[in-house]
């Protein structure tokens, strides 16, 4: 079995890593930038490819997620220098995403948990980091 499948059967997903940091939210799916102001503030944005014409909505997002690019694109760049959690090249897991479902997002290890009860995200040094939805903090 495949780590990806693997993945998916815990319900998690991954791409690869491109901006660090943690975050919960609920997915917004944008395929045209005519639908950026649809996006909220928190907002995990899924994206067909890491255009740098997203750079928009970077400053109100959660985290961004993008089927196509990597950790040298423009968007991937502009991402780290805005602290936003980022993955990139998950297009064949993007259809275990629903909208509107909270997901976590660990742009440390590349990790998109898809557990909207109680997320559980690792970081690189294996703490678990436990988001309870319906506290809305972190423990």
């Amino acid at each position: 079995m495949s780590t990806l499948k693997s993945a998916q059967s815990l319900g998690r997903t991954h791409g690869s890593p491109v901006s660090p940091g943690v975050t919960p939210g609920p997915v917004r799916f944008l395929k045209h930038t005519s639908e950026l102001a649809q996006v909220q503030l928190g907002d995990v944005i899924v994206v067909p490819t890491a255009s740098p014409d997203w750079t928009s909505a970077l400053p109100i997002v959660g985290g961004l997620v993008s089927s196509i690019g990597g950790p040298l694109s423009a968007l991937g760049t502009i991402a780290r220098e805005q602290g936003v959690p980022a993955i990139f090249g998950v297009a064949d897991s993007l259809s275990h995403l629903l909208g509107g479902s909270v997901v976590g997002v660990n742009g440390t290890t590349g990790v998109i948990t898809m557990d909207s009860a109680n997320l559980l995200i690792q970081d690189q040094a294996s703490e678990e980091i436990d988001w309870h939805v319906d506290k809305g903090e972190w423990n």
